[in-house]
């Protein structure tokens, strides 16, 4: 854990261009009611802070920090999570195309518990450094006994502020 949190470091320090915030809702939760009793309108925000590293031939890596938060009807969600990611901005024109791993800790019911989440970020450039940002993930729901696998859909906002010296 320590090796990891050493290069996280390193790699924020010394390797990044970029740093992007982005902002989402969970698309389900903000527009329909669900199984468990929660009404369409919940708020389910996802913040994301990306530290990009410096463009390649097809795209970049990313370094991510993660926070979720969700008032659920059956008690508080909270996901905190470390992950790392691809950009693929150079195939499609304003379109950035972000696969990403990622590991974390869930907090509910008085619990903390380890998670692993898969997805992909699909950013949409609206101007230079702001993107609309449509996100979809399968996350080791570890809260939940019945169903550890879920599927969620997020769109948000991103916005970039460039850190690489050279360019300004």
């Amino acid at each position: 854990m320590y090796k990891i949190i050493i290069f996280f470091l390193c790699f924020n320090s010394f390797a990044q261009s970029e740093i992007v915030f982005n902002a989402s809702a969970d698309n389900k939760l903000l527009f329909m009611d669900d199984d468990y009793g929660n009404k369409a309108g919940t708020l389910d925000l996802n913040l994301i802070v990306s530290f990009d590293a410096e463009q390649r031939k097809i795209g970049f890596w990313s370094m991510i920090v993660s926070y979720e938060n969700a008032q659920l009807k059956g008690g508080a969600y909270t996901r905190y999570g470390l992950a790392t990611g691809y950009n693929f901005n150079k195939i499609i024109n304003k379109v950035n195309i972000k696969p990403y791993i990622s590991y974390g800790n869930i907090i509910r019911y008085k619990a903390v518990t380890a998670s692993w989440e898969s997805g992909v970020i699909f950013y949409y450039k609206i101007y230079k450094r702001i993107s609309y940002t449509l996100g979809v993930n399968w996350t080791k729901r570890t809260d939940l006994k019945n169903n550890p696998f879920r599927f969620g859909t997020q769109s948000g906002i991103s916005i970039g502020l460039n850190t690489d010296y050279k360019t300004k």
